[in-house]
């Protein structure tokens, strides 16, 4: 484990015990930072980062932030306790089963963190419910917008596949629509507010850790000195990187936001246009008939006059005949 310059100048002031304390300490501070590192660099963008954002936006997003949170649990649980059980000075520390110990420190000193995601786990769950809601209704007006070709009379059924009428779904309106894509906006706000909690107790949480971790290495002889400077050094090194996160998961709920206002758009966009075509379909259709109609009027007349010109020329024919 590498030591900052500091820590190098005052090793030759220490005892060995002290040395061997400091190098305890570093460890779990170092450990803690790995984790820490690992868990916020998927969430690391800048303002003009548009494709980070994209990724964010869709809808595997929000258990990829379930997963990567109990990652960070896993993760610095696992490399603490390979710490304190390699350097705890009590024997029963020593001897407990690494998954013990593991699920005594998540216990402790995640347990606000994992209310939290306890919460954001339900809504996470919703998000993508809904997602998949409208996709379903989108996908039914779509096809019902694609089954009404020219000819086909109002009330009439539209055939699909080889045979039968395709019927409309009665959950398959635009109202409908409109009131899942409201649900989807108040569940990603709700997602999203969860996960900005997550991030602002990270900052509680490497007191927490040292502060078990030293427990179990020097129960009654904890050097608290000590372990509030590895607490701040974590809190030095991680505090960028939360910054930063925070920020990306603000123009991400910005970015979800505005994703779902355009897919409206375009949505009714696309329904207003297969309207106008509807409507256009209908006008020429309305046309041709009345063309028809037209032209067989004209006919009609045509050959009423041809059968009143032959009536007439039988007619006089036959008076001419008669004179001779």
């Amino acid at each position: 484990m590498s030591t900052n310059s500091s820590n190098l100048i005052d090793l030759p002031r220490r005892s060995q015990e002290e040395i061997a304390e400091l190098r305890v300490y570093e460890a779990m501070s170092g450990a803690v930072i790995s984790g820490f590192q690992k868990f916020l660099q998927p969430f690391q963008s800048s303002p003009d980062s548009t494709y980070m954002l994209k990724a964010m936006t869709r809808e595997d997003f929000f258990p990829k932030f379930h997963r990567l949170a109990n990652e960070l649990a896993q993760d610095c649980c696992s490399k603490l306790v390979t710490i304190i059980q390699s350097s705890s000075r009590v024997a029963l520390v020593r001897g407990t089963a690494p998954s013990d110990l593991a699920a005594r420190i998540r216990a402790t000193a995640f347990q606000p963190l994992d209310d939290i995601l306890a919460h954001y786990a339900g809504v996470a769950k919703k998000t993508g419910v809904i997602s998949r809601n409208i996709k379903t209704i989108r996908d039914a007006l779509e096809q019902a917008a694609a089954s009404k070709s020219p000819g086909k009379k109002n009330g009439e059924d539209s055939r699909a596949g080889t045979g039968g009428s395709a019927t409309m779904e009665p959950w398959a309106t635009e109202t409908e629509l409109g009131r899942q894509e409201a649900s989807l906006l108040q569940a990603q706000a709700q997602a999203f507010t969860r996960m900005a909690q997550y991030l602002k107790r990270l900052n509680e949480l490497p007191g927490a850790l040292l502060s078990y971790a030293a427990d179990k290495c020097y129960a009654g002889e904890v050097n608290y000195p000590l372990q509030l400077e590895q607490v701040a050094r974590i809190q030095g090194e991680i505090r960028g990187y939360l910054t930063n996160a925070m920020e990306t998961l603000a123009r991400v709920s910005t970015a979800a936001k505005h994703e779902l206002e355009l897919e409206q758009a375009s949505q009714l966009a696309n329904v207003q246009l297969a309207k106008a075509d509807q409507a256009l379909e209908r006008i020429c259709e309305g046309k041709f008939e009345a063309k028809l109609k037209a032209e067989q009027r004209f006919w009609k007349g045509v050959i009423l006059a041809l059968v009143c010109l032959l009536v007439f020329a039988v007619g006089l024919c036959a008076f001419l005949f008669a004179q001779r």
